[in-house]
């Protein structure tokens, strides 16, 4: 069973070298990791990002971390806020840890079993992706630096 996932977990990793080169996307190739590291520059802040065929799991995973951690004073509005932002999103999730005040958006899709992974879905992957961090990110960065309140952060999310 181990060699199918592989077999076709590198199949997908074939689909999202393609899909990259296609976009004309710079990217660096992990093999060995089946994974990607790349990025955006959005309005506010560059979007970084990895993306992982995950054979095992059978997952294509889509990660980034927010370029800033949230301040020890704030952290558990922090918190917080995730709920209030996880609640209002569609795919994907923001995972805060809250030792740290590190924010992490990731979102996953399955390709258990004959499922296919096109170029479609790992451009849907990316542009999601890549939209929800970008409306966020500068909430999150306000938020950190007590340029707005908890409750200034909940409205602006819920307009």
């Amino acid at each position: 069973m181990a060699e199918v996932n592989m077999k076709h977990a590198k199949k997908v990793y074939a689909t999202l070298i393609k899909t990259m080169d296609a976009q004309k996307l710079n990217y660096d190739k992990l093999e060995e990791d089946l994974s990607i590291r790349s990025g955006f520059n959005t309005e506010d802040f560059p979007v970084e990002f990895l993306i992982i065929v995950d054979a095992q799991r059978e997952l294509v995973k889509f990660l980034s971390r927010l370029p800033f951690n949230m301040s020890d004073d704030k952290k558990i509005e922090g918190a917080i806020a995730t709920c209030v932002v996880n609640k209002s999103i569609v795919d994907g999730t923001f995972d805060y840890d809250v030792s740290t005040g590190e924010v992490l958006f990731r979102l996953s899709t399955s390709f258990k079993g004959e499922a296919d992974i096109t170029k479609e879905i790992i451009e849907y992957i990316m542009l999601v992706s890549v939209a929800t961090i970008d409306r966020y990110n500068d909430l999150y960065y306000m938020l950190s630096k007590g340029n707005i309140t908890l409750s200034e952060f909940i409205a602006k999310v819920n307009a």
